[in-house]
């Protein structure tokens, strides 16, 4: 049986949608709305940039947003519009106290039979916020009446016009509208508009005329934006309106009051004429009104227009205090300004520079703008009244008129009778942005890789992202970033280090002692590049003639007091314990010295106010407490580690006895509330793996608690609390073990323990209620612990072995991030005058100082490609190298036809140099790539599928499949090695290869058109070092429509049928593909991958997934659906892996990662265990009482497969559980007993299950 899967989010969509400025608190602050697919966002506009205050993810897909002023204030409230099959409008209100966007109205826009419009989606408010419009159905729009920031009344209007492209509000009182009327002319009228309807007539404040196809070339493919010009002198006129997206950007003034009125008189003559011509038949003053209108549509002349040099028209604002001025963005980030002056009316465009491809632009002030983006990362951007940069001038056509600034300045112009319109178009030699912040944005992701590069123990991915002029390819990593300050090579084979301050009370640290498995070394921090080593007298100063196993500043009591100026310093070794001062010149000078009875220290931790020691003797291990007092070392403590009380072992066998006659392998009394001292203690043991916890008493230590058997024995043991209290509740034992994982305990200790102020226990007896450990797998070797405060002020605890990982805790959970270093050994804090909040790292060959800013759980390294768009993308482990497949596209004017190129490269794996490429014809294009490795040459060729592009023919009937070989040159006045490609085969087709895919036994799978080609790689040797290779077709498939997916595991071959469903076909022993199941379901996949021989997962373009498994119960085998679920986005590709070590204490195990058109990262998890999947479902679906969704759909409903862009309301999501809605539950758990308490009730689930789900789901993404 299929498990259960569980959906998460790795990385949020970061595709922009739309965006808008206003206010939304009562004080002065000003906020950006950012709206994505499924989220929006809300910064608030400070003098250092934006500064998010709350995301709110939305159930539905977000089309646009809009403020809507709140009467007799001067904030607004935010309006949302849904997207299809469930289009919404949502009215949100903002929370300042605990910023946060919350749902005050929903609006269902669900018409069932209408058609849906096929251009225009979005929502008009009125200014003073007393009106709405909204258009997501042919043929109507909705009109809501506001008040106070929400609607009060509804009302359904016809439109006549059918095709609308855009819509504009004049004021309260006229809709604008741009469409494509019944005779396929773009057409511009305007309409009278009311509370609750829409005019049948034209208004007469505008006249309606035709717009020429040579102005508007590809309406339908570059829809053109219609914006209101308020009121310019040109004819006392009321303002305007403008068309921008064409090859030029019109103005059309509205009419005049005297115009009106001689429109008026010259129907009221018509009408009166009519009466003459037949008094039988009279028609209304509104016959003649359409009648005239109708006559009356023509070509007219724009009252003003400007050329425009660039493509299409995406993005379009007006900047506020500056009514007739608007800023302009292009498909390939080309920003212009648009001036109109109003005395002689004339459009003047101001080239600026180029940013990326806006999706919205959002004036802030004082010369900002917002770029939201859907095809590169969004910015800040500032326009500077001077060129920023005159290496990026933006290129215009060749012929192109054009003035630059000095004439503009000086009101010179081009002869008015060299050109048809009088507009202005101002160059430059350079860009006037700069670029004040940038919001990253991988959308849209086209392909990705999973790598596990030779020299590196962490996973990374690789994703193609962009589109237009900002392709790039995106490292993506777990963990967080470690950012070094200096290295201090030659330090080998430390083990273990300290950090010193000259008085206990001190924040900066003045020594370092390191100590390896021979002697140690005491160095004093100088300046920022220079450690001094001191070689103290081993008589009198440091022990360094025998390894260390603890120092400590030390302060002790003086008459009753604790010395917060002591300059005390404890070092610990195996023949005993010393106890040192600073002496006058700086060094350091012996005061006193313990020496155990009998034996030796074989295990110390250190706190400000008291030493602990394990000694043995034999079988004999004794704890031991040393104190301070009279300048003196004093023992205070000692138990043979035996129990004051006989309690039976909480966990373990029974008969497990409560006497140890083992070692101790380690201990810590490190205090977990920041006092110097503590009440409780804890000690590894070598034979059984246990940590017990020990309560401090007057004369001895108390047993309080103990651990399971754990899997290795103990390196390493903290007591810490995350946030800082001293509560018990929150506090954590991280317990490191040496096979390179951690155990962590949460609630160690008992939360009411009653120890009088004598530290006296009386006759009850409290029991440590702690949670079931979480294992954190850090790498290979002995695991040590360091506490620290990271740059943003988070506590954590470095854990280090091998690898490195910050745990530290948020949602009130643990949360582990990778830190981006290697061979990491030991730790310690260090804070400096040079170097500040930072960490020494110790590898095999060295110390690193460095920091950590903040902690996240993803790092992403961009390598930006510009024009060059990759799309398609493998990696060759054994060659080192990535091979992405690019097009660059040069873009035209609009009207004109952009000319493509596609390239092959080869590029380095660390440092992403290019070093190779090969270019496809003019009229080829490249579809695919893949990576084939042959077993009998132990080589990897690269195979390249092309199509050849032919504007005439329907379908392709015409590419190739090329096989390259990389061969390495020297290049000789270059210290590295390059490869260069080699094509070595090739194969022509009989069509369109879509898709590529590897058997593993080295045959190579393509779809081509409506089949599937098996071909085998031949190989032939000419000489001892020359390879002949060849492509062979073994056999073909044909039985399909248009095969766009492929999949492989064994000699299965998975195929996606984007116009039917999905099958199976078998490769045969003698490589004959035949037919082994099919589902006749029509899903339209886009995407196919496996889980294993019998299990799939695909994608299809309705935004869902689904899930098949291979049956044998019948004498066929038969294709059986395991799940579908709407994911609300366009999946593009899957990828089967993990980055994250396999975690044996989690419920879940991470098989897929799947990435989006709109940026989005998810993960695909198996539940482990058939019953633990199947109350997880259960959990999902009692708990809707419990996490309500913003939007009025319900969670079941936002999940319901969709088909044909419908929502069947008696379906619902199977096999898949929603990740993300779980993990919301965890705000719930933390914060109210009575919802843990009835979702225990509704799903079985106890709370430290529920616990162990949140903290797994919570540790694979952000």
């Amino acid at each position: 049986m299929a498990p259960t899967r569980v959906v998460s989010t790795f990385h949020a969509s970061s595709a922009v949608v739309c965006s808008c400025k206003c206010r939304l608190t009562d004080a002065n602050t000003e906020h950006l709305v950012v709206a994505h697919p499924d989220n929006i966002k809300v910064y608030s506009v400070r003098d250092s940039g934006l500064v998010l205050q709350c995301t709110t993810r939305i159930w539905g897909r977000v089309l646009s947003i809009k403020p809507v002023p709140i009467t007799d204030t001067n904030k607004s409230n935010i309006v949302v519009l849904l997207d299809h099959p469930d289009p919404e409008l949502l009215f949100l209100t903002f929370s300042a106290e605990n910023p946060s966007l919350d749902l005050a109205q929903s609006i269902s826009l669900v018409e069932d039979g209408a058609p849906i419009s096929e251009f225009y989606h979005g929502v008009l408010v009125d200014p003073n916020g007393e009106l709405a419009v909204i258009s997501t159905y042919q043929g109507k729009v909705k009109i809501l009446q506001l008040a106070d920031g929400l609607s009060v009344q509804e009302s359904d209007a016809r439109l006549p016009e059918i095709s609308v492209f855009s819509l504009a509000l004049i004021h309260n009182t006229h809709l604008a509208i741009l469409h494509l009327n019944h005779k396929r002319c773009v057409e511009l009228v305007v309409r009278e508009l009311s509370a609750d309807d829409v005019s049948s007539q034209y208004s007469l404040i505008f006249s309606p005329t035709l717009i020429s196809s040579n102005t508007l070339p590809f309406p339908h493919d570059d829809i053109p934006k219609l914006v209101y010009a308020p009121e310019f002198t040109k004819d006392e006129s009321p303002g305007g309106l403008i068309v921008a997206g064409g090859v030029k950007i019109l103005l059309f003034a509205l009419n005049s009051a005297e115009s009106q009125q001689r429109i008026t008189r010259k129907l009221s003559k018509a009408k009166e004429k009519d009466k003459d011509k037949s008094r039988g038949n009279r028609r209304s003053i509104s016959s003649v009104v359409v009648a005239e209108a109708q006559k009356d549509t023509k070509y007219r002349s724009p009252t003003a227009s400007v050329q425009w040099p660039f493509h299409a028209v995406r993005a379009m604002c007006s900047i506020v205090g500056k009514p007739l001025t608007w800023l302009i963005g292009d498909t390939f980030g080309r920003i212009c300004l648009l001036a109109l002056h109003p005395s002689d009316p004339i459009l003047t465009l101001v080239v600026l520079g180029e940013t990326s491809s806006a999706e919205t632009l959002t004036y802030i002030t004082n010369q900002v703008f917002y770029v939201g983006s859907s095809g590169g990362d969004s910015k800040l951007v500032k326009i500077s009244t001077t060129i920023k940069d005159d290496s990026v001038a933006v290129p215009l056509p060749d012929g192109f008129s054009t003035i630059t600034e000095d004439m503009l300045s000086q009101d010179q112009d081009l002869d008015p009778d060299a050109r048809e319109d009088k507009g202005r178009v101002v160059t430059s030699a350079g860009s006037f942005l700069e670029v004040v912040q940038t919001f990253k944005n991988l959308s849209p992701i086209t392909d990705a890789v999973l790598v596990d590069l030779p020299n590196s123990r962490h996973k990374q991915l690789v994703t193609c992202c962009g589109r237009d002029n900002t392709g790039s390819l995106n490292v993506i990593r777990m963990g967080t970033e470690f950012q070094p300050k200096a290295s201090i090579p030659g330090l080998c084979d430390v083990v273990q280090m300290w950090p010193l301050r000259v008085k206990v009370q001190d924040t900066v640290h003045s020594h370092i002692v390191m100590t390896t498995l021979r002697q140690t070394y005491v160095f004093e921090l100088g300046t920022a590049s220079t450690m001094i080593y001191q070689e103290p007298d081993p008589a009198t100063g440091f022990a360094c003639g025998t390894p260390t196993l603890c120092v400590s500043n030390f302060m002790g009591k003086a008459h009753g007091e604790y010395n917060t100026a002591s300059t005390l310093v404890i070092q610990v070794t195996a023949s005993g314990v010393y106890l040192l001062d600073r002496d006058p010149t700086g060094g350091w000078s012996r005061k006193d010295a313990w020496k155990p009875p009998t034996g030796e220290v074989v295990a110390a931790s250190i706190n400000t106010s008291m030493v602990l020691l394990a000694t043995s003797n034999g079988d004999i291990t004794n704890l031991v407490a040393l104190g301070f007092a009279n300048d003196k070392l004093h023992q205070l403590r000692d138990t043979r580690v035996r129990l004051a009380r006989e309690i039976a072992p909480v966990h373990g066998p029974a008969t497990h006895p409560a006497t140890w006659p083992d070692r101790i392998s380690c201990v810590t009394c490190i205090p977990f509330d920041g006092k110097p001292y503590t009440k409780y203690v804890a000690a590894a043991f070598w034979h059984t793996n246990q940590v017990k916890v020990f309560t401090i008493l007057k004369n001895e230590f108390a047993f309080t608690w103990e651990t399971p058997l754990l899997g290795a024995p103990v390196k390493s043991l903290l007591f810490y609390n995350f946030y800082g209290s001293d509560n018990k509740d929150d506090l954590f034992l991280l317990v490191g073990l040496v096979n390179g994982t951690v155990a962590c305990f949460k609630r160690p200790i008992p939360s009411k323990q009653n120890v009088a102020n004598d530290m006296e226990v009386d006759g009850e007896e409290a029991v440590a209620e702690t949670s079931l450990p979480k294992i954190v797998t850090i790498g290979i070797g002995p695991v040590s612990l360091t506490p620290t405060v990271v740059g943003d002020g988070t506590r954590a605890v470095l854990a280090a072995a091998d690898k490195a990982v910050m745990i530290s805790c948020q949602g009130r959970r643990l949360s582990i991030s990778l830190l981006a270093v290697q061979d990491v050994v030991t730790a310690c804090s260090l804070n400096t005058e040079h170097y500040h909040n930072s960490m020494l790292l110790a590898s095999p060959v060295g110390l690193t100082i460095g920091s950590v800013n903040a902690l996240t759980n993803m790092h992403i390294q961009t390598v930006p490609m510009g024009y060059s768009v990759p799309e398609r993308i493998v990696y060759a482990k054994s060659l080192g190298v990535y091979g992405v497949l690019c097009k660059i596209t040069r873009p035209n004017r609009i009207g004109g036809l952009d000319t493509c190129q596609s390239s092959f490269r080869i590029i380095d794996d660390t440092k992403f140099k290019l070093l190779s490429q090969w270019n496809a014809n003019a009229d080829e294009l490249i579809a695919s790539i893949a990576t084939v490795t042959l077993q009998e040459s132990n080589s990897t060729l690269f195979a390249v599928a092309l199509y050849t592009l032919n504007d005439t023919d329907v379908e392709v009937h015409e590419g190739r499949i090329l096989l390259f070989s990389t061969e390495v040159s020297s290049v000789a006045k270059l210290a590295f090695q390059s490869r260069q490609l080699s094509q070595v085969a090739s194969v022509a087709l009989n069509g369109c290869p879509f898709a590529l895919s590897v058997t593993d036994d080295g045959m190579l799978v393509a779809a081509v058109n409506a089949s599937v080609q098996l071909y085998r790689i031949n190989l032939t040797k000419i000489g001892s070092d020359v390879s002949s290779y060849s492509l062979q077709k073994v056999s073909e498939y044909t039985h399909f429509y248009t095969v766009t997916s492929l999949a492989s595991v064994g000699q299965r071959v998975i195929v996606g049928d984007c116009m039917q469903a999905v099958s199976v076909l078998q490769i045969q022993a003698n490589s004959k593909l035949d037919l082994m199941a099919k589902d006749f379901t029509p899903l339209w996949p886009l995407t196919v991958e496996v889980f294993d021989e019998d299990n799939y997962i695909g994608a299809n373009d309705h935004h869902n997934l689904f899930a098949y498994s291979l049956e044998f119960k019948d004498p066929k085998p038969k294709l059986v659906s395991k799940g579908r679920y709407h994911i609300n986005d366009m999946v593009s590709k899957f990828v089967k892996g993990s980055m994250t070590p396999a975690d044996a204490s989690s419920p879940l195990e991470t098989t897929h990662f799947f990435f989006t058109a709109s940026g989005c990262i998810g993960i695909i998890s198996n539940v482990k265990e058939e019953e633990y999947g199947e109350r997880l479902v259960t959990l999902q679906e009692q708990t809707g009482f419990a996490v309500p969704g913003v939007g009025g759909t319900s969670h079941t409903r936002y999940r319901a497969p969709r088909i044909s862009n419908k929502t069947n309301v008696d379906d619902k999501s199977s096999g898949f559980i929603d990740g993300d809605y779980i993990e919301r539950l965890s705000s719930l758990v933390d914060g109210s007993p009575a919802i843990v308490a009835e979702i225990s009730r509704q799903s079985a689930f106890t709370h430290e299950e529920l616990e162990v789900v949140l903290e797994s789901l919570q540790s694979v993404h952000l």
